[in-house]
């Protein structure tokens, strides 16, 4: 009865041994594949980031761009009914107008630059050195367009004045 009892507890053991063998086997595989996972998300998670910046960045400067021509556009217009000999209410208003629109449009674009720079330089450690300085470079050139967007303003609302004095 001994001899049974042990080849029974014996039998026992060497059976769950091998359970927990298969089990082991078959959460290593497991357990691999979610590391492969989690570090490919980890990589698309840098990757959307990254260009998510720089199409934000990318979209600003356009916006800045299309600001500053249309403020010099606008300011040309200006310099030409003034050469009229008429003085045109309906034109000043609707030019003020836009010059107004157009200043609200570069206040909020200036928010969103210095939104954009704040993330870049709280999310520093997230980018690689090559990819921060892209960036950087992108902000300073971003920098640049706010400049010529200013001064193409400036110059429309000199314009703007000038044209109400004129008459």
């Amino acid at each position: 009865m001994k001899k049974l009892f042990i080849l029974l507890t014996t039998l026992f053991m060497l059976a769950n041994v091998s359970a927990q063998d298969v089990d082991s086997l078959q959460t290593n595989p497991l357990q691999a594949q979610i590391d492969s996972l989690s570090v490919k998300l980890s990589a698309l998670q840098y990757d959307h980031d990254y260009l998510r910046c720089e199409y934000d960045i990318l979209v600003i400067d356009f916006k800045l761009t299309n600001l500053a021509q249309d403020a010099g556009i606008s300011a040309n217009e200006l310099i030409i009914y003034s050469k009229h000999d008429t003085f045109d209410w309906d034109f000043y208003d609707s030019a003020k107008n836009k010059y107004e629109a157009q200043l609200r449009l570069f206040n909020a674009l200036k928010e969103s630059v210095r939104n954009t720079k704040e993330y870049i330089e709280t999310n520093s450690l997230k980018f690689s050195s090559f990819n921060l300085s892209r960036l950087k470079l992108r902000c300073n050139l971003l920098d640049f367009a706010v400049d010529i967007a200013d001064k193409s303003l400036i110059c429309h609302k000199d314009c703007l004045d000038y044209y109400r004095k004129s008459r």
